[in-house]
């Protein structure tokens, strides 16, 4: 059975960078956006399972993301 699908949405690379080796490692499948726009995009694309979200961005904040998700019903 394969493990969930995780999109990470953060600014920080480092950030990727780090929950993208622990997510790995524990054999779950990682997916990434820097920007609230491209998560969007990304999660229209992909269908994550679940979505760990940054609330500071620059642009579209957190927020701005999940409200948009919130309207769309996920």
């Amino acid at each position: 059975m394969a493990k969930p699908k995780i999109l990470v949405i953060d600014d920080q690379p480092d950030i990727q960078e780090t929950l993208k080796m622990v997510l790995e490692y524990e054999g779950y499948r990682y997916i990434s956006a820097l920007t609230g726009q491209q998560g969007l995009q990304v999660i229209d694309e992909e269908h994550p399972d679940v979505i760990f979200l940054d609330i500071k961005m620059p642009n579209m904040d957190g927020n701005e993301v999940f409200d948009i998700l919130k309207k769309k019903g996920m």
